[in-house]
């Protein structure tokens, strides 16, 4: 596995997240709260993260190169993880981990995460340089619970989301027995 890498969302500006359940995540209510914690000292849970790799998210028209990276982030936390930059033509794969604190696991109730396509500095593609391939949300598993799988991703087309590609990742709920400043 690689060494963890994550930005703090507060060097992100002022872009904002919009998740592809963003509709029903309001009055979504799976139990999990309750669930999670019983007894739980909220400062030493952990999400561990790792994202493996990724299926069928683009339909290049030729054989060149594609760059991607995956964007993720917990839901009520100002915290963004991004894995690095790889080549894959057409399944990307990063085996790239996170630990993740939850200060508050009550409120943290989902994973959203992304899958973009950077392009070349001599094929800049859009204004941004970025192009969204692929979104999913998805529900927080319950404590020591690990949840590991081939995820279907959204694509966006228009105004729209068509179901297209898939990832493979997987996230448990951890506590430590120790304070996160002792993981040094």
């Amino acid at each position: 596995m690689e060494s963890i890498e994550s930005t703090d969302w507060e060097s992100i500006g002022s872009n904002q997240k919009e998740s592809v359940g963003s509709n029903f995540a309001d009055s979504y209510n799976s139990g999990v709260e309750e669930n999670k914690r019983t007894d739980e000292d909220d400062h030493k849970i952990f999400l561990l993260l790792t994202i493996f790799h990724a299926q069928g998210i683009d339909r290049p028209k030729s054989n060149t190169a594609r760059i991607y990276k995956v964007e993720s982030w917990v839901e009520g936390i100002r915290f963004l993880c991004m894995t690095p930059e790889v080549f894959g033509l057409p399944d990307p794969k990063w085996d790239w981990q996170f630990c993740i604190p939850l200060e508050n696991p009550k409120d943290c109730k989902f994973l959203h995460l992304e899958v973009i396509r950077t392009y070349p500095k001599t094929d800049p593609g859009t204004s941004t340089g970025e192009a969204l391939v692929g979104k999913i949300q998805l529900a927080l598993p319950t404590l020591s619970t690990k949840i590991e799988g081939l995820f279907g991703l959204m694509r966006p087309e228009g105004p729209y989301y068509k179901a297209e590609g898939h990832i493979y990742l997987s996230m448990q709920l951890i506590k430590f027995q120790y304070m996160p400043n002792q993981l040094g």
